[in-house]
């Protein structure tokens, strides 16, 4: 894995690429993550602003199956 930054040198943004991917992909990846920053959260205070009634955080379970830890 590579780390790769699409934040700045002030607001650092580390995203994890594979290595093996060729260098004309790589770039396009990093164009597309560095377009859409703002969709993924990178501090939890990010995700306070997010409205909860939408986000849910959901285990399936096997009807009829006890839970356990």
């Amino acid at each position: 894995m590579e780390e790769c930054n699409i934040g700045s040198e002030n607001e650092p943004r580390m995203i994890k690429l594979l290595k093996g991917i060729p260098h004309k992909y790589n770039q396009r990846y990093l164009n597309i993550f560095r377009d859409y920053r703002n969709v993924f959260y990178w501090l939890c205070d990010d995700l306070k602003t997010f409205d909860t009634n939408i986000i849910q955080h959901k285990i399936p379970l096997k009807n009829g199956m006890k839970p356990y830890k």
